[in-house]
């Protein structure tokens, strides 16, 4: 590497610094992206901009029906979303 060449520009460097700004949105995104990629969403699709319904939902709301807190709670606020029928 002669006189600079093949090194990062000062933008780059910039974009490397600054992390992203971690947001709900951001991280629904991640989520999103995530489920879609790795092959774990579920009908209905697609999964953006819901509560997605993903491989291993009735599982998980059977570890939640488990837990001390859901058992203890007075009341339990359920979305008529896919992925939340079995809660």
């Amino acid at each position: 590497m002669q006189n600079g060449e093949g090194a990062p520009t000062a933008a780059e460097n910039t974009k490397k610094a600054v992390p992203e700004e971690v947001t709900k949105q951001s991280f629904r995104l991640k989520v999103w992206r995530h489920l879609e990629t790795n092959g774990l969403a579920m009908f209905p699709r697609p999964v953006y901009n819901r509560i997605p319904n993903f491989k291993g939902a009735t599982e998980a709301a059977a570890k939640l029906a488990e837990l001390d807190i859901f058992k203890a709670a007075n009341t339990i606020k359920v979305n008529p979303d896919k992925p939340q029928e079995p809660v």
